[in-house]
């Protein structure tokens, strides 16, 4: 048997006045996943200079962007945002492995990139 992980860690940086209101929006959107997901697949940290986003195990992107998209949209945040995650496995199987990314840009639809899809695709696979 093997376990296999989605492991991140990306950062949102803020200003001090965007720091204060960040607690509300954050508390609010992790409930709002919470009740529709029955949970919450990240961790959120609140910094000095802004949020880390982490989780060690089977972090959700999806809950990522979703609390990102937020703070980036309500607080007007003009800095784009990126965020990466790793699909790790406990064993080496074969094609356990891999990675994604996502781009947030306020105003903008999400970007995301899952490494594999984009090799396949670009091999036309």
């Amino acid at each position: 048997m093997a376990n296999n992980y989605c492991e991140s860690s990306s950062y949102l940086e803020l200003t001090q006045e965007q720091l204060r209101k960040a607690p509300k929006i954050i508390d609010r959107v992790t409930k709002e996943i919470e009740k529709e997901d029955g949970y919450i697949a990240l961790d959120i940290s609140l910094e000095l200079d802004g949020v880390w986003f982490s989780y060690d195990e089977s972090m959700n992107p999806d809950h990522l962007e979703t609390v990102a998209r937020a703070l980036i949209e309500e607080l007007e945040v003009d800095n784009a945002f990126v965020a990466s995650w790793a699909y790790t496995c406990s064993k080496p199987r074969i094609d356990e492995f891999g990675g994604g990314a996502m781009g947030i840009e306020r105003g903008k639809p999400t970007i995301w990139v899952d490494a594999t899809h984009e090799v396949m695709r670009r091999l036309k696979l």
